[in-house]
């Protein structure tokens, strides 16, 4: 049996490795992976498009995510949209807007700035 405190070359050397291997996690742990916190910022260009100030948006041929990114609409108004243009034909009038369960006066008012009712050519 050996003595306590006594340390062979062999151990040495583990433990020396032990240390290498635990400093060399925790670098990889601190360090952000390639490409990531350099100030960049990943967007699609769908959201770059989709931005209601540039122009108004034709609600007759918008989709769901479009019509989403429209001050006054999310993304539950927009399916509702959708869905009653879907089976009602495209809409005529600003007023036929008001059909749309959750578009009321309020809501529509904020709208008629961007939006347009083109029809489908």
């Amino acid at each position: 049996m050996r003595k306590l405190g006594k340390i062979t070359y062999t151990e040495k050397v583990l433990l020396l490795m032990t240390a290498v291997f635990l400093l060399s996690l925790l670098v990889v742990y601190l360090l952000p992976p390639e490409g990531v916190g350099h100030g960049y910022e990943i967007t699609t260009q769908l959201q770059q498009d989709a931005d209601p100030g540039e122009k108004p948006l034709n609600v007759n041929t918008a989709t769901e995510v479009e019509l989403d990114a429209v001050d006054g609409i999310g993304p539950v108004l927009a399916g509702r949209i959708v869905e009653y243009r879907q089976e009602h034909g495209p809409f005529r009038k600003m007023e036929d807007l008001l059909a749309v369960d959750g578009i009321g006066e309020k809501t529509l008012d904020i709208l008629r700035e961007q939006i347009i009712l083109e029809d489908q050519a």
